[in-house]
């Protein structure tokens, strides 16, 4: 039991600490606004970009991107 409680007290610091880096949901008006830009540099000046998601709602944020 006590090693649960210990346990339980850790996590919950673990998570208060992790929201204390200042952490926001980004705005839609700069949203990856430097990706985009880069996005558009034609050829031969371009370069590959790779974009990672994860979690939920990817297709819905893609399309919110443009």
């Amino acid at each position: 039991m006590i090693m649960k409680f210990r346990y339980l007290i850790f996590t919950f610091l673990m998570f208060a600490v992790s929201q204390l880096n200042g952490q926001e949901i980004a705005l839609k008006a700069n949203y990856l606004e430097k990706i985009k830009a880069e996005m558009l540099v034609e050829w031969p000046k371009n370069r590959t970009i790779n974009l990672v998601y994860h979690g939920h709602s990817v297709a819905l944020r893609i399309r919110s991107l443009f």
